[in-house]
């Protein structure tokens, strides 16, 4: 298991949302340059869009990492380049967990538990391992910041 996922559980079991988590995991691991209000960004997506347990906030940590990786800040870049990564991470999500609700995926978990905590980092753990896996392919593969590093000496 990669150290950026491992990241993302121990985050996530310390105490951060989901997305949170997530966001801030990346954000470290990669070095993505998210300043405090950047990861604060992922603090509204937690719960589900701030517990409306609407779409799981794994997830929606992971679409935020993408597009702070893939994402634009100009129309110069189209939008078909990153809309079918996107379209990816939900698929196979949806395909590996059932569905994006975050409602549905917690069914039978009483909000807030420990047991509901230990339950969800199934979706921290596999929302951050297909968007590690779609980022590491592609033209530009996410180097970490110690693989940085090594390259600057």
């Amino acid at each position: 298991m990669s150290k950026v996922v491992d990241n993302s559980v121990i985050l996530f079991r310390n105490g951060l949302s989901c997305s949170e988590a997530i966001v801030q995991a990346f954000n470290s691991e990669f070095n993505l340059g998210l300043n405090e209000a950047g990861l604060r960004v992922a603090t509204v997506f937690s719960g589900g869009f701030g517990g409306s347990k609407c779409s799981c906030g794994a997830l929606t940590g992971a679409l935020i990492v993408l597009g702070a990786v893939k994402g634009r800040v100009a129309t110069d870049k189209p939008l078909s380049k990153i809309s079918p990564l996107a379209k990816e991470l939900h698929d196979r999500f949806k395909s590996g967990f059932g569905q994006p609700c975050c409602r549905v995926l917690t069914s039978g978990q009483e909000w807030g538990s420990p047991e509901h905590k230990a339950y969800c980092e199934r979706f921290v753990r596999g929302s951050t391992e297909i968007l590690l896996e779609i980022l590491s392919r592609g033209e530009e593969k996410m180097k970490t910041r110690s693989e940085k590093e090594r390259k600057c000496r």
